[in-house]
């Protein structure tokens, strides 16, 4: 399963803010780049879809989409700051061990 770090969850809580938005959970989706390349991206829901599968983030409902749902379940989604604003990434479970 999908994991998300404390630093992932808190930018999500920034999008679904009240002042911002007034859906109560997260899903996860792939989708394409303007360059035509795979991505995977996030949105504001109040539900999963059917197929979605359910992960844990602290206190914050997230729905991973079906397709990527075995792709992803041994990663980690965890977040950091950068020059240009906020950067959201993957790495392995297995780099976590390590």
């Amino acid at each position: 399963m999908l994991q998300v770090t404390d630093a992932a969850a808190a930018v999500f809580r920034q999008v679904l803010s009240p002042e911002r938005n007034s859906t109560t959970a997260i899903r996860i989706h792939s989708t394409m780049t303007p360059e035509g390349q795979p991505a995977i991206a996030f949105q504001p829901t109040q539900g999963p879809l059917p197929g979605d599968a359910p992960t844990a983030a602290s206190d914050l409902d997230v729905y991973v989409a079906e397709e990527l749902a075995q792709p992803l379940s041994d990663a980690i989604l965890d977040a950091r700051e950068t020059p240009e604003g906020t950067e959201m990434f993957l790495r392995s479970q297995e780099e976590e061990g390590a």
